[in-house]
């Protein structure tokens, strides 16, 4: 999905299976970027650096696929959806 020299992390699927999440930690900062499945479309989600990584189980998204909730947290703010 992707060619970076830094780590990369599988996320989740949006409940139809047309968008799904992965995360890459750039130098100890964390990203996560959504991709279109069958596409080489991605993009990061737009947050200041820090860890940010979506939250949810057994998947981040919504029901409907619309919403995800973000986990985020630096060096000068405690982590908060």
């Amino acid at each position: 999905m992707t060619d970076t020299e830094w780590d990369a992390e599988a996320g989740g699927f949006a409940p139809q299976g047309g968008r799904f999440t992965y995360l890459i930690n750039e130098d100890g900062r964390t990203r996560t970027y959504i991709a279109e499945r069958g596409s080489s479309r991605s993009e990061p989600l737009d947050f200041p650096e820090g860890l940010t990584s979506p939250s949810g189980n057994p998947t981040a998204f919504s029901p409907s696929g619309d919403r995800l909730p973000i986990s985020h947290q630096s060096s000068n703010r405690p982590a908060d959806l």
